[in-house]
């Protein structure tokens, strides 16, 4: 009777394999058997950031957070993801010109964007896949990216052409 658990090694892999064996307690006889190979492949949990229904402006700068389950890749580098937005049915873009991955290790991530894209659209998404295994990925909620109004003080303006009537 089989009473343990057993947890996935952190390493990212191809070819994992588990291998059960049982020694028998009454006699000689012992029986090993191997499983087929199987992968072990990072996991997106959620993209934390941005939040569902916040307002980020056009030309500053916001941090995209996501959660993974990950370990190093076989020759210990990190897995690489990769990161684009989406508004309403239209993408995917990339987040960033020449920024075609970023690392994603165990636990928290982020990924400043700076500056954020001139979008100017209320249905924005954050999608974050990871570039070798392209199925696993995770959105952000919907939120929206709007330019940023700036209105001088027409007081100032006195002098400059303008007849602000003082």
């Amino acid at each position: 009777v089989y009473g343990g658990g057993w947890t996935a090694p952190s390493k990212v892999s191809e070819d994992g394999k588990v291998r059960i064996r049982t020694d028998s307690l009454t006699g000689p006889l012992t029986l090993t058997d191997d499983s087929p190979a199987f992968q072990i492949r990072p996991k997106i949990n959620e993209v934390t950031l941005p939040a569902a229904d916040s307002v980020w402006y056009y030309n500053t700068t916001e941090t995209i957070r996501w959660d993974a389950t990950s370990g190093p890749e076989n020759d210990a580098s990190n897995p690489q993801v990769e990161i684009e937005y989406y508004m309403g049915a239209a993408g995917p873009f990339p987040i960033a010109t020449g920024v075609d991955s970023v690392d994603s290790v165990q636990g928290t991530n982020d990924y400043v964007w700076d500056p954020i894209d001139d979008v100017k659209h209320e249905g924005v998404k954050i999608r974050v896949s990871y570039k070798k295994y392209s199925s696993v990925n995770d959105e952000s909620g919907v939120f929206s990216v709007r330019p940023v109004v700036t209105v001088t003080d027409l007081k100032t303006l006195t002098g400059q052409g303008y007849d602000n009537g003082l």
